[in-house]
């Protein structure tokens, strides 16, 4: 939607290479802030490698040529989608054209300097310490075929933590979709995206951030509020908090709580223009 006259919002793709996700979001901003998706295209298809470095070059490329120099954009990412978007927001303001403003909701800075390296057993103590908050929701949601292939999914993943075994490379289907299997054409392009995920290192940003949190974390979720963003992000981490769990925070029943913070976001942004 690229009318409006508000601060331009982009949707940032995430491992499914959709902005699907973004819709409910996205349409509660219509008529006031023009609203786009990036997304990667062809890349990662056939399960050829990419990297979060060169999708974001292209979608930087994408946001100034749609953008005049000088104005402030917000880069919407979810889940990696959100790791994505702080690194269009890297090179936006290494460039210095264009007034950034990454917003990640529910992802943390995987491999960044500082970031929080846990040992097999932290992580199941964190595991064990979200468990009541996640059961509690699974249980107001319960799809037992969903419910079983995800618990066994995790299972496993304990498993390979408590014996020292180095993580799987690719992208579990029980876990991540709640399905056994999926289709060798779209298990071998999520693969590739996660890939690009797990080797990522994300740099310094100097300029701040917004972090959006879901109120019900995730099994293997970090106490870290801040989700060890503070230990590259100059400017400083706002965290605001969401409802829902990871899976279903931009859904229709929950878009229009993100929906507000964005427009105050953008609110701010627009009076720090003026």
């Amino acid at each position: 939607q690229p009318g409006g006259d508000g601060c331009p919002f982009f949707f940032v793709a995430g491992m499914s290479g959709s902005v699907g996700d973004y819709h409910s979001v996205a349409a509660g901003l219509a008529g006031q802030h023009p609203a786009y998706g990036l997304i990667p295209g062809s890349t990662g298809l056939a399960g050829t490698p990419v990297s979060v470095e060169s999708m974001a070059e292209r979608y930087a490329a994408e946001v100034r040529r749609i953008v005049p120099a000088g104005r402030r954009v917000i880069l919407v990412g979810y889940s990696f989608g959100g790791t994505i978007a702080f690194e269009v927001a890297r090179q936006l303001r290494r460039a210095g054209d264009i007034d950034p403003l990454p917003v990640v909701i529910d992802m943390p800075a995987l491999n960044a300097p500082g970031y929080s390296r846990r040992s097999a057993a932290r992580k199941v103590l964190d595991m064990v310490r979200n468990l009541p908050a996640r059961a509690a929701y699974e249980a107001s949601h319960f799809d037992s075929r969903k419910f079983l292939l995800r618990a066994r999914g995790n299972m496993d993943r304990v498993r390979r933590a408590l014996r020292g075994r180095p993580a799987v490379a690719e992208l579990d289907p029980r876990i991540y979709c709640g399905q056994q299997a999926l289709p060798e054409a779209w298990q071998a392009f999520l693969n590739s995206m996660y890939r690009a995920m797990l080797a990522y290192v994300p740099g310094r940003y100097e300029g701040g951030m917004l972090l959006l949190r879901t109120q019900v974390p995730t099994l293997w979720r970090t106490t870290d509020p801040q989700m060890s963003w503070q230990n590259i992000v100059s400017g400083g981490v706002e965290v605001r908090r969401i409802p829902g769990v990871h899976g279903d925070c931009l859904s229709e029943a929950y878009a229009p709580e993100v929906t507000g913070v964005l427009r105050d976001c953008a609110g701010r942004s627009n009076a720090s223009e003026s």
